[in-house]
């Protein structure tokens, strides 16, 4: 993934329709819908998304930009994709016991295949989707959130969603004063009712700041 151009990412609130004019005007490409009111975009031009971002703010449009250096889930993949559906066809992908929402495209899958992991490597994002079906599952009741807290909570407020949602790491700036969320994930489990062996816990366990919490962050030890 580093190979790739270097890009700019930024997310923006609102109806699309609302905003939709001002996009024509920049070479920007759509990587994430978050929900029907939050969506990413990226440009490899980081001269493009600056400007876009002053146009945003002209029309007191809600933005946030993202602090990545790729452009994830779009053209700007295309340079490794070849390499990277080589690399997983050599992988042994075995139909799983457990189901799984698809963030491509919202499908319920048990299993993996090259083509499937080019396909989501290259096309934006679409957890609204991913959320309409977690939504229609009448035998889900909560969320455990293997990842930093923050956007899938966000997305569940939303949506006025009733799941129970439970975070396990820490954003960066969250692991400086919240260390032991693992830990406290493990205790709200307990108050719902599901049975915790905290005898087996190590109590001296914290969150590695310094670790990644996304995939491709490239951080050096």
């Amino acid at each position: 993934v580093h190979s790739t151009s270097s890009a700019k990412l930024i997310s923006i609130e609102g109806c699309p329709n609302e905003y939709s004019q001002i996009l024509t005007n920049f070479d920007v490409e759509l990587c994430a819908i978050l929900s029907s009111t939050l969506h990413c975009y990226t440009a490899g031009n980081s001269a493009e998304i600056d400007s876009l971002i002053n146009s945003l703010k002209m029309h007191d449009t809600q933005f946030k930009e993202l602090k990545t250096e790729r452009g994830f889930h779009s053209s700007m993949i295309d340079p490794i994709l070849n390499e990277f559906e080589n690399f997983t066809s050599k992988i042994n992908f075995a139909i799983g016991d457990k189901r799984w929402i698809s963030s491509m495209d919202g499908q319920i899958r048990t299993s993996l295949d090259p083509n499937y992991c080019r396909e989501h490597m290259r096309n934006p994002v679409d957890m609204k989707s991913a959320m309409d079906t977690l939504n229609s599952m009448n035998d889900i009741d909560l969320i455990i959130e293997i990842g930093p807290a923050g956007v899938l909570s966000r997305i569940l407020k939303q949506r006025n969603s009733k799941l129970e949602h439970l975070s396990t790491v820490p954003s960066k700036s969250q692991a400086l004063y919240h260390p032991s969320a693992l830990f406290d994930c493990r205790a709200h489990l307990w108050t719902l009712g599901y049975p915790v062996e905290f005898e087996q816990d190590d109590y001296t366990f914290q969150n590695d700041i310094n670790a990644p919490v996304y995939q491709f962050d490239r951080i050096k030890c």
